[in-house]
């Protein structure tokens, strides 16, 4: 089955099975959008276009990192996932603490950063942060911020909202001092010690066996592998695909006209637009059955650093039996005003 793209961005078309094991057609669409080109505080549509990714990239490790990309071929997500990355900016030469504000309709969230310290010896023992440096630009990684995994246990305990970070140290055992301490952190959590409490502060995605998708992951026992296996488990929650963090989750999906407003994280000090009211028109041809479909935005991610926002259409059709009729996907698009 072959795709006809009349705009020459990423698309995709895979074939799952949904909850009741029928076969669906599952439409991706992805477009990016250029920042440092807005018409009216619009951007305009990007001259080339991400790849739509199949599978989770990770940093590293996966068990000590976090995640590049996440995977996104998932069938259906319940919301919208908004997903921010680059790197935080000084106002000035040698700064040392600043802040990033990050405002999507009605999302809002914060966050301060400090140039690179390290962990040091407290006077009381333990390990607490260096003063830190000045610094030119700060990662919002999950790595950058509190967390981590205490290797001084078997097995190892980890800080389960994020294993990517630093500070997390139920016991003294684990050596931190030396090593690098979190520059990010939450407006309302600063970082004074290392320990078993803190509050990570991230704004990219969430790896599937992070605690904020895990919990929704569903049961996979025995009785799953007698009665449903390889289908999904009966309390698998569709929550699960949504990879951004819990309070960059938006209920529903994007229309467009959205307004964002990003502070410290580029050069000018802040970047203002709206989102395009812009989406694909989708036509599936069964047979010689034109079938529209309606994808709904439900991943937006924003890099400040390449100055790009990219937005990811889906939708489905339940194709069971029907699967050799596929004949062709045809993309292509219509803006919406006002």
């Amino acid at each position: 089955m072959d795709i006809i793209d009349d705009l020459g961005v990423a698309c995709r078309q895979l074939v799952a099975l949904d909850g009741e094991g029928f076969e669906v057609l599952v439409v991706l669409v992805k477009a990016n959008f250029d920042l440092a080109r807005l018409d009216g505080g619009v951007p305009a549509l990007a001259r080339a276009h991400d790849p739509i990714e199949l599978a989770d990239r990770y940093r590293g490790k996966p068990e000590s990192s976090s995640l590049l990309c996440a995977a996104e071929g998932a069938p259906f997500k319940p919301a919208t996932d908004v997903l921010l990355s680059g790197h935080a900016r000084p106002r000035q030469r040698g700064q040392v603490w600043g802040e990033v504000e990050f405002e999507f309709a009605a999302l809002a969230k914060r966050a301060t950063v400090c140039g690179p310290r390290l962990w040091k010896r407290g006077l009381l023992g333990g390990a607490v942060p260096a003063d830190p440096a000045p610094f030119e630009g700060v990662a919002l990684t999950w790595e950058n911020t509190f967390g981590g995994v205490d290797t001084s246990y078997d097995p190892p305990r980890r800080f389960e909202p994020n294993p990517a970070g630093s500070g997390f140290r139920p016991s003294s055992k684990a050596e931190l001092r030396g090593t690098p301490a979190p520059q990010v952190e939450h407006p309302d959590a600063s970082i004074e010690s290392a320990g078993s409490s803190g509050r990570a502060q991230g704004f990219g995605p969430i790896a599937p066996f992070w605690a904020a998708r895990a919990q929704y992951a569903g049961t996979y026992d025995e009785a799953w592998m007698k009665s449903r296996m390889p289908l999904l488990p009966a309390d698998f929650d569709a929550r699960f695909h949504q990879v951004a963090p819990p309070d960059q989750i938006l209920p529903g999906y994007i229309r467009g006209g959205e307004r964002v407003r990003i502070r410290g994280m580029s050069a000018g000090g802040e970047l203002a637009f709206q989102v395009p009211a812009w989406r694909p028109d989708v036509g599936v041809f069964v047979g010689d059955e034109l079938r529209k479909l309606a994808p709904r935005c439900d991943t937006v991610h924003i890099d400040t650093d390449r100055m790009t926002m990219s937005l990811l259409f889906r939708d489905t059709l339940r194709i069971h039996g029907r699967l050799a009729e596929l004949c062709w996907v045809h993309v292509s698009a219509e803006e919406r005003r006002g």
